[in-house]
């Protein structure tokens, strides 16, 4: 049986830092984010306004949830790539969304 020599060691080096894309991918990200933040106000108040025209709350409640479908063709007039983020990103995006549209149409609700 072979040993492994004792004087061998292991050399870690850290892998090369690239701060221009580093930055870049995070502008990105916070782009969409904001973009995200936008679209589920305006469909909060699309959902509010069609409960004011005295349809049921389903119908307000499936519009919210169909609209967050659409949340990957938002990015498209603004020249993004959504494939570029990570699933982790889209699902904190997607999470964000509801939560924020579900806010904007209970506080609507409530005035």
């Amino acid at each position: 049986m072979a040993k492994k020599k004792k004087d061998e060691e292991y050399e870690f080096k850290l892998p090369e830092f690239d701060e221009k894309e580093f930055m870049e991918k995070e502008m990105e990200d916070a782009k969409f984010s904001f973009i995200v933040l936008g679209y589920s106000v305006l469909i909060g108040v699309m959902s509010f306004l069609l409960l004011t025209l005295r349809l049921s709350f389903e119908v307000a409640l499936a519009v919210g949830i169909l609209a967050g479908f659409g949340l990957k063709f938002v990015s498209l007039p603004f020249g993004m790539d959504i494939s570029k983020l990570d699933k982790k990103r889209l699902i904190g995006n997607a999470a964000m969304y509801i939560l924020t549209w579900l806010a904007v149409l209970m506080l609507l609700c409530n005035i």
